[in-house]
């Protein structure tokens, strides 16, 4: 599988664990429209390439959500303020 989308109206929330993403190991397209994701982000695919997270309700980005390969990173009405630590840029 390289795309997924998971889009809900902005009325409801759905709450996924990043594991179920585990297997997606040729993931290149995520979007996700308020939709949140726990646990830990390095299981998301090292080759994503374009990520569209529309209405995350978290504030940042964690260290373990890999960015080496994203071309486009969408984060268009969420509450994420930062993405990364200055010293990563």
């Amino acid at each position: 599988m390289e795309g997924l989308v998971f889009k809900l109206q902005s009325s409801g929330r759905v709450c996924f664990s990043v594991n179920s993403f585990k297997e997606m190991k040729n993931l290149r397209l995520l979007q996700l429209d308020c939709v949140d994701l726990t646990g830990d982000y390095a299981c998301l695919s090292k080759e994503l390439r374009w990520v569209h997270w529309e209405q995350s309700t978290f504030n940042s980005i964690t260290n373990d959500f890999y960015l080496g390969n994203l071309v486009v990173i969408d984060l268009k009405h969420s509450s994420i303020r930062r993405v990364w630590n200055e010293n990563e840029v």
